[in-house]
């Protein structure tokens, strides 16, 4: 049985659209779960083909398949808290959440171009394509999350 995380009462009916359907507990572990192996999995393809074309990381020790791995798992737990946070404050709880998702992917590339102006601690300035391929992890991983997350808790 799954815990409905919306203040939603009834079932959702033929006129209902499917954005309005509640957010289980249960369905929102099984969504994060699957979201993340999703994300991970792209950003690791992305990784890998950036790195056979263009040398990615290129020196760059920050960007390494760990890294992106517990990156992408740890911003999909953070997602799937915020959601069902929303879920049990709002109706308009993905909405909301997808707009939020995408002011955070965006304020998250922030790390890129600082990375790009060697402006990171510790580290030397990435390289272009290896701030490039990591505009796209980032911009990959807020995007699936926006997408995936609330698609699969809704199911």
């Amino acid at each position: 049985m799954h815990t409905d995380l919306s203040r939603q009462t009834g079932h959702v009916s033929a006129g209902r659209s499917v954005s309005a359907a509640p957010i289980a507990f249960g369905r929102l572990l099984r969504a994060a779960a699957l979201t993340a192996a999703a994300v991970a999995g792209a950003d690791i393809v992305v990784y890998v083909v950036a790195a056979a074309l263009w040398g990615v990381p290129s020196g760059f020790s920050a960007l390494n398949p760990g890294s992106i791995i517990m990156t992408s798992v740890g911003g999909v737990v953070v997602a799937a808290v915020g959601l069902a946070a929303l879920a049990r404050l709002t109706r308009l709880a993905v909405p909301l959440f997808v707009a939020v998702a995408a002011v955070v992917t965006l304020l998250s590339l922030t790390g890129p171009f600082q990375a790009m102006a060697g402006a990171m601690p510790g580290l030397p300035p990435a390289t272009t394509p290896t701030g490039i391929t990591m505009i796209v992890l980032h911009v990959f991983t807020g995007g699936l999350i926006a997408v995936l997350l609330p698609a699969q808790a809704r199911q």
